[in-house]
């Protein structure tokens, strides 16, 4: 018995109304997980890098000098030779910026943004904020500031 060619048609219709329906509810978790992922790993290297300035003070009774955006302090090539996370893009945008001035009580590790590089936004600041800090951008140690985020590990 044959079977009419129309019914092939209409099973793979259905068969792509399926696949178009699982790819609209599944899609966006997968999105979200990666976005999860982004914000996890740009907490772990900021709680990383805290961590390891630390280490530095206790052993050298000082901080690095402040350097400029996107450059790791030299005094502390050794502590990141297999990744320099101040190189390229921290994983939600922008770059890091390692800021200790003389006259601040505050050291830090900032993420900005330049004029050809986009920032963190917003809603990846504040999930960041949920996972390494109290998730307020205006209190902790995570904190909005002018021109982008920082992450205060140490006061003087």
């Amino acid at each position: 018995m044959r079977i009419p060619s129309g019914f092939k048609r209409v099973e793979t219709g259905i068969a792509i109304g399926v696949l178009a329906v699982c790819a609209v509810i599944f899609l966006p978790r997968g999105a979200s997980a990666s976005e999860q992922s982004r914000v996890r790993e740009a907490g772990d290297e900021l709680r990383q890098m805290g961590e390891s300035f630390r280490q530095f003070r206790r052993n050298n009774g000082y901080y690095p000098p402040d350097t400029v955006v996107g450059k790791l302090p030299p005094e502390m090539r050794s502590r990141f030779r297999e990744h320099n996370p101040f190189q390229g893009l921290t994983p939600i945008g922008g770059q890091y910026d390692y800021e200790h001035h003389a006259d601040s009580d505050i050291l830090c590790v900032c993420i900005v943004g330049s004029s050809i590089i986009e920032p963190p936004t917003l809603d990846d600041a504040m999930a960041l904020d949920a996972y390494i800090d109290d998730g307020d951008l205006r209190t902790g140690n995570f904190r909005a500031v002018d021109g982008g985020f920082a992450y205060a590990f140490d006061r003087k």
